[in-house]
């Protein structure tokens, strides 16, 4: 019997990843064919739980589609894995998609939520912090992406 689970509006399979779970799958097992989003965010989830291979998306769950679109308006995809709201822009934000890309590649860093929409002494703000972080060595780059000297 598969193991379905609703986070933020959509259906995940996470009967794979089951004996995976670090706390053990009887705690996903409690939640399964429910909302488990409190559940899940109150448990302080990383980014790299949100993204297992082994949690597959089944669907929307009925009667969240419109909650849904608004995710993927304000930038999910899903391919992110399951939803981070809370860094995600706010709905009408200026999101693109090629600025994330090339921020990305550039840096080499996790930036996927990161949405720009600035002007005036804001851009200034960000092209010097960004240039600061270009020429640091990635040894010297924190967890949180600031220089560490």
């Amino acid at each position: 019997q598969r193991v379905w689970i609703a986070l933020h509006g959509l259906v995940y399979d996470v009967t794979d990843y089951l004996p995976y779970h670090p706390g053990g799958g009887d705690l996903i097992e409690e939640a399964a064919g429910r909302d488990g989003t409190a559940g899940f965010e109150d448990t302080d989830h990383s980014a790299n739980s949100r993204t297992q291979k082994l949690i597959k998306l089944v669907g929307v769950l009925s009667g969240q589609e419109e909650y849904v679109s608004e995710l993927r308006q304000r930038g999910w995809k899903e391919s992110r894995g399951i939803p981070f709201p809370e860094r995600l822009p706010p709905l009408g934000a200026c999101t693109s998609e090629a600025s994330l890309q090339r921020a990305n590649s550039f840096f080499a860093l996790n930036m996927r939520s990161i949405s720009l929409c600035l002007g005036g002494l804001a851009l200034l703000a960000v092209a010097s912090y960004l240039h600061k972080l270009a020429a640091t060595k990635p040894e010297e780059v924190n967890i949180l992406g600031r220089a560490s000297r």
